[in-house]
């Protein structure tokens, strides 16, 4: 995947949705950072970082969680894309 998918209008759109505490740089080395939480409350944290992105196959990345500064968890998540093919009678 040669070009970040950062611009389009379903980033806009989640952009608007989620506030200023949402990025996306979708490409690999890429990010994804989403902050947010209660008025007066803890800031929750979800970052990930993108390794691997094969279209229509598979997306390969690892993300933290974090409460103000203290980090709740680490993990590695792998999306995989598969084809159904559906028969009609």
């Amino acid at each position: 995947m040669g070009r970040s998918h950062t611009q389009g209008p379903l980033v806009r759109r989640l952009r608007d949705a989620l506030g200023a505490g949402y990025e996306l740089d979708f490409r690999v080395g890429g990010r994804e950072v989403n902050r947010g939480g209660p008025p007066g409350g803890p800031v929750y944290t979800y970052e990930s970082q993108f390794h691997d992105i094969i279209p229509e196959q598979r997306i390969v990345y690892t993300y933290e969680m974090f409460a103000e500064e203290t980090r709740m968890s680490v993990s590695v998540a792998t999306v995989q894309f598969t084809t159904t093919m559906s028969r009609r009678n």
